[in-house]
Protein backbone atom coordinates (compact mmCIF):
# COMPACT_ATOMS: atom_id res chain seq x y z
CA UNK A 1 0.00 0.00 0.00
CA UNK A 2 1.21 3.24 -0.82
CA UNK A 3 0.63 5.17 2.77
CA UNK A 4 2.88 2.21 4.14
CA UNK A 5 5.65 3.00 1.46
CA UNK A 6 5.45 6.47 2.58
CA UNK A 7 5.97 5.63 5.93
CA UNK A 8 8.37 3.43 5.45
CA UNK A 9 10.18 6.50 3.47
CA UNK A 10 9.62 8.62 6.72
CA UNK A 11 11.17 6.00 9.07
CA UNK A 12 14.50 5.58 6.69
CA UNK A 13 14.45 9.16 6.37
CA UNK A 14 14.93 9.58 9.98
CA UNK A 15 16.88 7.04 10.46
CA UNK A 16 19.42 8.25 7.82
CA UNK A 17 19.34 11.96 9.69
CA UNK A 18 20.64 10.04 13.18
CA UNK A 19 22.91 7.75 11.89
CA UNK A 20 24.66 9.68 8.81
CA UNK A 21 26.68 12.38 11.09
CA UNK A 22 28.38 9.59 12.82
CA UNK A 23 29.16 7.62 9.83
CA UNK A 24 30.39 10.62 8.50
CA UNK A 25 32.49 11.00 11.73
CA UNK A 26 34.18 7.99 11.06
CA UNK A 27 34.28 8.26 7.24
CA UNK A 28 36.60 11.64 8.01
CA UNK A 29 38.93 9.75 10.30
CA UNK A 30 39.12 6.79 7.89
CA UNK A 31 40.01 9.18 4.96
CA UNK A 32 42.98 10.60 7.54
CA UNK A 33 44.28 7.53 8.50
CA UNK A 34 43.12 7.48 12.06
CA UNK A 35 40.28 6.29 14.20
CA UNK A 36 38.09 8.19 16.13
CA UNK A 37 38.01 8.45 19.42
CA UNK A 38 35.07 7.12 21.33
CA UNK A 39 34.27 5.48 17.51
CA UNK A 40 33.00 2.21 18.88
CA UNK A 41 30.45 3.71 20.70
CA UNK A 42 28.94 6.04 17.82
CA UNK A 43 29.60 2.54 15.76
CA UNK A 44 27.15 1.03 17.99
CA UNK A 45 24.83 3.80 18.33
CA UNK A 46 24.60 3.74 14.17
CA UNK A 47 24.29 0.04 14.13
CA UNK A 48 21.15 -0.06 16.61
CA UNK A 49 19.60 3.19 14.54
CA UNK A 50 20.25 1.03 11.41
CA UNK A 51 19.22 -2.31 12.33
CA UNK A 52 16.30 -0.58 14.60
CA UNK A 53 15.00 0.88 11.55
CA UNK A 54 14.62 -2.56 9.64
CA UNK A 55 11.11 -3.52 10.83
CA UNK A 56 9.74 -0.28 10.01
CA UNK A 57 11.31 -0.19 6.83
CA UNK A 58 11.42 -3.68 5.29
CA UNK A 59 14.18 -5.22 3.04
CA UNK A 60 14.22 -1.89 0.84
CA UNK A 61 16.55 -0.33 4.21
CA UNK A 62 18.43 -3.75 4.22
CA UNK A 63 21.18 -2.48 2.08
CA UNK A 64 22.03 0.27 4.40
CA UNK A 65 23.50 -2.28 6.46
CA UNK A 66 26.33 -1.42 4.10
CA UNK A 67 27.47 1.82 6.28
CA UNK A 68 27.80 -0.39 9.63
CA UNK A 69 30.59 -2.90 7.46
CA UNK A 70 32.67 0.59 6.55
CA UNK A 71 32.83 1.92 9.84
CA UNK A 72 33.48 -1.15 11.90
CA UNK A 73 36.19 -1.57 9.27
CA UNK A 74 37.41 1.94 9.51
CA UNK A 75 37.01 2.01 13.38
CA UNK A 76 37.84 -1.38 15.19
CA UNK A 77 40.72 -3.57 14.89
CA UNK A 78 41.03 -5.81 11.85
CA UNK A 79 40.61 -9.17 14.21
CA UNK A 80 37.35 -7.34 15.37
CA UNK A 81 36.66 -5.46 12.14
CA UNK A 82 36.93 -8.23 9.60
CA UNK A 83 34.07 -10.59 11.55
CA UNK A 84 32.08 -7.41 11.98
CA UNK A 85 31.64 -7.10 7.93
CA UNK A 86 31.53 -10.91 7.27
CA UNK A 87 28.33 -10.46 10.00
CA UNK A 88 27.00 -7.92 8.04
CA UNK A 89 27.49 -9.53 4.60
CA UNK A 90 25.76 -12.55 6.33
CA UNK A 91 23.04 -11.41 8.33
CA UNK A 92 21.60 -10.32 5.65
CA UNK A 93 19.93 -14.10 5.17
CA UNK A 94 17.93 -13.88 8.24
CA UNK A 95 16.98 -10.58 7.61
CA UNK A 96 15.58 -11.38 4.38
CA UNK A 97 13.55 -14.14 5.34
CA UNK A 98 11.90 -12.15 8.75
CA UNK A 99 11.54 -9.31 6.71
CA UNK A 100 9.86 -11.36 3.89
CA UNK A 101 10.16 -10.07 0.15
CA UNK A 102 8.82 -10.34 -3.07
CA UNK A 103 12.34 -10.40 -5.05
CA UNK A 104 13.15 -14.03 -6.16
CA UNK A 105 16.97 -13.58 -6.00
CA UNK A 106 16.96 -11.88 -2.35
CA UNK A 107 18.93 -14.59 -0.99
CA UNK A 108 21.96 -13.90 -2.63
CA UNK A 109 20.82 -9.97 -4.06
CA UNK A 110 21.01 -8.71 -0.15
CA UNK A 111 24.84 -10.48 0.67
CA UNK A 112 26.37 -9.75 -2.44
CA UNK A 113 24.79 -6.09 -2.50
CA UNK A 114 26.35 -5.51 1.20
CA UNK A 115 29.60 -6.41 0.10
CA UNK A 116 30.30 -4.78 -3.22
CA UNK A 117 28.77 -1.70 -1.23
CA UNK A 118 31.04 -1.97 1.65
CA UNK A 119 33.94 -2.86 -0.93
CA UNK A 120 33.36 0.35 -2.85
CA UNK A 121 32.85 2.84 -0.27
CA UNK A 122 36.14 1.46 1.61
CA UNK A 123 38.91 1.16 -0.77
CA UNK A 124 38.87 4.57 -1.74
CA UNK A 125 38.80 5.72 2.25
CA UNK A 126 41.22 3.46 3.09
CA UNK A 127 43.11 4.47 0.09
CA UNK A 128 43.08 7.54 0.82
CA UNK A 129 43.64 7.28 4.81
CA UNK A 130 46.88 5.63 3.62
CA UNK A 131 48.25 8.16 0.96
CA UNK A 132 47.80 10.58 4.25
CA UNK A 133 49.79 8.57 5.99
CA UNK A 134 52.34 7.64 3.83
CA UNK A 135 53.00 11.43 2.80
CA UNK A 136 52.95 12.40 6.65
CA UNK A 137 55.78 10.05 7.28
CA UNK A 138 57.99 11.63 4.15
CA UNK A 139 57.34 14.68 5.83
CA UNK A 140 58.45 12.88 8.72
CA UNK A 141 61.56 11.55 6.98
CA UNK A 142 62.70 14.59 5.42
CA UNK A 143 62.52 16.74 8.21
CA UNK A 144 65.12 14.24 10.57
CA UNK A 145 67.10 14.13 7.26
CA UNK A 146 67.34 18.10 7.25
CA UNK A 147 67.95 18.29 10.84
CA UNK A 148 70.75 15.21 10.53
CA UNK A 149 72.40 17.11 7.86
CA UNK A 150 72.06 20.85 10.14
CA UNK A 151 74.23 18.54 12.99
CA UNK A 152 76.34 17.47 10.77
CA UNK A 153 77.23 20.56 9.10
CA UNK A 154 77.35 22.00 12.76
CA UNK A 155 79.63 19.22 13.96
CA UNK A 156 82.21 20.19 10.96
CA UNK A 157 82.13 23.66 11.22
CA UNK A 158 83.17 23.40 14.57
CA UNK A 159 85.64 20.87 14.24
CA UNK A 160 87.04 23.15 11.15
CA UNK A 161 86.09 26.99 11.91
CA UNK A 162 85.98 26.07 15.45
CA UNK A 163 89.67 25.02 15.75
CA UNK A 164 90.94 28.20 13.79
CA UNK A 165 88.69 30.48 15.37
CA UNK A 166 90.27 28.91 19.05
CA UNK A 167 93.70 29.19 17.90
CA UNK A 168 93.18 33.23 16.38
CA UNK A 169 91.41 33.98 20.12
CA UNK A 170 94.48 32.32 21.83
CA UNK A 171 96.70 34.37 19.34
CA UNK A 172 94.94 37.19 20.12
CA UNK A 173 95.20 36.96 23.99
CA UNK A 174 99.33 36.20 23.65
CA UNK A 175 99.12 39.51 21.90
CA UNK A 176 97.50 41.35 24.53
CA UNK A 177 99.65 39.61 27.20
CA UNK A 178 103.00 41.20 25.11
CA UNK A 179 101.36 44.89 24.92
Amino acid sequence: PPAARRAAGWWAAGATALFLPMHAHHVWHGARGTRPKAGVWTLLAMSAIILGALPLTGTVWLPTTHAIAVSALIVLRPRWSLPVFAAVVFVQLPYVRWLGTAEVDAYTYYPLTALWRTSAVFAPIWAIGAVRQLEAVRRSLAHDAVVRERLGIDEQLRRTIGAALTEIAARGERAGELL
